[in-house]
């Protein structure tokens, strides 16, 4: 006896459907990949070699603010994302993972990168206030926090604030998706 799927009826059309493309969140980012807690993304840079290739993971809050994208794609204009492999938000707390090869760099180029962020989230967020940490992935176990900032925005060199309790989640997405 031939047995056949209750859902389909004998003689109907079965059509196959594509899966839905990943979300565009901004059109100079192709979305690598998707899903409720993270996204990996890609944008395009010119280089004195030509164009590059960056991907960053964007971790998200509960409340998937896509304000991020804004302030991303602020640090992008001012010429520095492709300094930067992750960024995350959650209730008004902005972090920014830098690259490795940045974290080397001597500390002036680091505050340097960190006023392009506080011009970014000025720029971006007009009258709204976030606090932000600026890190890399070293520091997630650095005990003391190196104040950095201007009156409106509170930012941090030092362990990496809302993205600290998600260490092992953010260097599984580095390592996964080869992000530098």
């Amino acid at each position: 006896m031939e047995r056949r799927s209750a859902s389909v009826r004998p003689g109907a059309r079965v059509v196959a459907t594509a899966p839905s493309p990943p979300p565009s969140y901004a059109p100079d980012l192709r979305t690598v990949h998707d899903q409720a807690e993270f996204s990996v993304l890609e944008m395009h840079r010119r280089t004195r070699e030509g164009a590059r290739q960056h991907r960053f993971a964007v971790l998200w809050g509960r409340d998937r603010d896509k304000r991020v994208i804004t302030v991303i794609e602020q640090i992008r204009k001012l010429g520095v994302a492709h300094a930067f492999i992750a960024y995350g938000e959650d209730e008004g707390n902005f972090t920014v993972i830098m690259a490795p090869w940045v974290a080397a760099k001597p500390p002036e180029t680091i505050y340097k990168l960190g006023g392009y962020v506080m011009k970014a989230l000025r720029s971006a967020l007009e009258e709204d206030i976030w606090d932000w940490a600026f890190g890399s992935p070293a520091q997630f176990d650095c005990p003391d926090h190196v104040p950095y900032g201007k009156p409106f925005y509170r930012g941090y060199v030092g362990p990496l604030g809302m993205l600290s309790g998600r260490k092992d989640e953010l260097l599984g997405i580095i390592d996964r998706f080869d992000l530098k």
